[in-house]
């Protein structure tokens, strides 16, 4: 079950956790805990190699609330 995590005031994320972003994440450790803001990073770089059709419920509002969060609501990708 993909979950977020707060360290030290830092939201985390697995991006394994989250098929897409698994994908996206093809040069780092997919395991390992990056930051929302990051996430969120990867997701705007990379968004042309997103599946929107592919997404899951859960991957769909991680990326909503970081889009709100970090991208004043939308993703330039």
């Amino acid at each position: 079950m993909a979950k977020v995590e707060k360290v030290r005031g830092t939201f985390l994320v697995i991006p394994s956790d989250y098929s897409e972003l698994r994908l996206i994440c093809w040069h780092r450790n997919p395991d390992a805990a990056i930051s929302e803001e990051d996430a969120f990073g990867l997701y705007e770089a990379n968004w042309r190699y997103v599946s929107q059709e592919r997404l899951t419920a859960a991957e769909g509002a991680l990326i909503e609330r970081l889009k709100n969060r970090y991208g004043n609501g939308v993703i330039n990708g």
